[in-house]
């Protein structure tokens, strides 16, 4: 019996390997079956100019498989924005407060970054933001306590930021390299801050949490 398994062994493993990933895509298409909220039904009251904005990104940038422009929003929280980035279709690889190379699949249809200050990608262990964000294809990524690793970066990213977290990407530029900066995330991105009046879905003025409060 040793002998026999060593002589299929790749054969063996490559069904493993198969039927495991079936396994996991049946899992994760359950999940989205049963996604608790649904762009754009779910948000019936967002705000004209913030729908426009996301309808056009979902229309021209979500749908590339290179290239495509991240979208960052800038608001406080209560406003939904991750109740949003989570109701489109398709898995998600959703982050929030650090990297975990772990969670990632390279079957997701899109990334979330939620909650991690901008300046602070690179120092809270993700990959750095100009291949994280642009669909960089095949990029070497690793963690605490982990190989390198190949990851293939082919999904459209959405980037949600409270205002005190945005730094550089919203400061005023000093010098030239910041300059560069904001030329090249200018090309590279769709930044929309959330005024005082916008939101997802309209806040609770009775004081109670929103059922999408983020």
């Amino acid at each position: 019996m040793p002998k026999r398994f060593l002589e299929h062994s790749v054969w063996y493993l490559s069904t493993f390997k198969y039927v495991s990933f079936r396994v996991q895509h049946a899992r994760d298409e359950q999940r989205h079956n049963h996604r608790e909220h649904t762009w754009p039904d779910s948000f019936p009251d967002c705000t004209p100019a913030l729908r426009e904005v996301v309808t056009r990104w979902l229309n021209e940038e979500f749908i590339k498989t290179s290239r495509a422009k991240c979208l960052i929003l800038i608001g406080g929280t209560g406003t939904g924005k991750t109740s949003f980035a989570k109701s489109l279709p398709g898995q998600n690889n959703y982050f929030q407060g650090r990297w975990r190379l772990d969670t990632w699949k390279d079957s997701a249809r899109y990334l979330i970054f939620d909650d991690i200050p901008w300046d602070k990608f690179e120092q809270l262990g993700f990959p750095p933001k100009k291949a994280l964000l642009t669909q960089n294809g095949i990029t070497i990524a690793t963690d605490k306590y982990k190989p390198c690793t190949e990851i293939n970066i082919q999904q459209p990213a959405i980037v949600l930021l409270n205002p005190e977290d945005a730094g550089s990407l919203i400061a005023e530029p000093a010098n030239t390299a910041e300059r560069r900066f904001v030329r090249y995330w200018r090309h590279r991105a769709i930044v929309y801050r959330l005024g005082p009046d916008e939101y997802f879905h309209r806040p609770d003025h009775d004081g109670n949490d929103s059922p999408m409060d983020d």
